[in-house]
């Protein structure tokens, strides 16, 4: 999907746009059930003192999903 005029204002042709968010940790999909139109994932963090909160955002292969209930 093309950039809007919006997004495209300020950005060099030799530039591209690309989330910079930090890694903080690496997890395994344990769990996935649909809920009507939902799915619920059930993630288990690879290290044992990695922490988040209701509202956070995390990333699965690429897709930004919030976190809603821990």
């Amino acid at each position: 999907m093309p950039l809007s005029p919006e997004l495209k204002q300020g950005i060099d042709s030799k530039d591209s746009v690309m989330f910079t968010g930090l890694i903080e940790c690496t997890g395994t999909v344990v769990s996935a059930s649909r809920t009507g139109s939902n799915i619920i994932l059930g993630i288990e963090p690879g290290v044992k003192s990695f922490s988040t909160s209701v509202g956070a955002s995390v990333a699965i292969d690429g897709a930004c999903l919030t976190v809603e209930r821990i």
